[in-house]
């Protein structure tokens, strides 16, 4: 496991030269996230960001990335917080550079969250996968756009998102809207969306293991984001996270 870095809020831009490697870690409790990364030649970059807002207003997470040659940047981004929040990623690939978006959210109430997260290869060779998951409950409002660009001239370029949502809701919103935008032949690119209902059947059979209904929902609602919040290197807020999903009330 690579050495945790705490990064401060107010650190607006993040320079890596190259060969340069960094893992940063960030627990947001503030308006707004706003970070300029630029990555050159073979740089990598491991970037993990909970948000633990707790205020009445809405939280603004905007992100741009410069993928330089060889460069790796994988962002976690997980957001469970009980406030209206709008995160706004881009990354901008170039060639044999590798980008990879994790991102695990609830909503629930009258939460409206949305998560646009965005990759452009304008070179050959490049590579990105975004990953969201997320649950609503209530009347929450989760939405889940990713948009891939593939220009002329981006030959080999490999990308694929995917956006899943369990709806837990009464009456609650939810939008997984991924898009491939392809201007070149040779290329892989693809995405998956799934939204829906906990499966009735999966409930009953863990309630006939002895599980409440509650404890139940729980239990798969855990399963669902934790392959994302296992990915938080900071074992104590991962634990945290833990606790809330299995602690919320369904």
């Amino acid at each position: 496991m690579s050495k945790l870095n705490y990064l401060k809020v107010n650190e607006g831009i993040i320079n890596l030269e190259d060969n340069e490697n960094k893992t940063l870690f960030l627990i947001n409790e503030k308006d707004s996230i706003d970070l300029n990364i630029s990555l050159k030649d073979y740089s990598s970059l491991n970037l993990q960001i909970v948000n633990k807002y707790a205020s009445n207003n809405e939280v603004k997470i905007k992100i741009t990335a410069d993928l330089m040659e060889n460069s790796t940047f994988k962002l976690v981004l997980i957001d469970f917080s009980s406030k209206k929040m709008k995160a706004e990623v881009f990354a901008e690939i170039h060639s044999f550079a590798y980008f990879e978006a994790n991102v695990a959210s609830t909503s629930s109430n009258t939460e409206e969250k949305i998560f646009d997260i965005r990759a452009n290869h304008a070179y050959k060779n490049g590579s990105s996968l975004v990953k969201m998951y997320g649950v609503i409950t209530d009347k929450g409002s989760l939405s889940f756009l990713g948009d891939s660009n593939i220009e002329k001239g981006a030959i080999k370029v490999s990308t694929r998102q995917e956006g899943h949502i369990a709806d837990l809701s009464k009456g609650g919103k939810a939008n997984v809207s991924p898009m491939l935008r392809i201007a070149e032949n040779d290329i892989k690119a693809s995405h998956g969306a799934t939204l829906g209902k906990i499966p009735d059947e999966s409930l009953f059979y863990l309630m006939s293991r002895g599980l409440t209904k509650e404890e139940a929902t729980s239990l798969m609602t855990i399963g669902f984001l934790k392959p994302i919040v296992n990915l938080i290197e900071d074992e104590k807020v991962r634990d945290e996270l833990l606790d809330y999903v299995n602690n919320r009330s369904y």
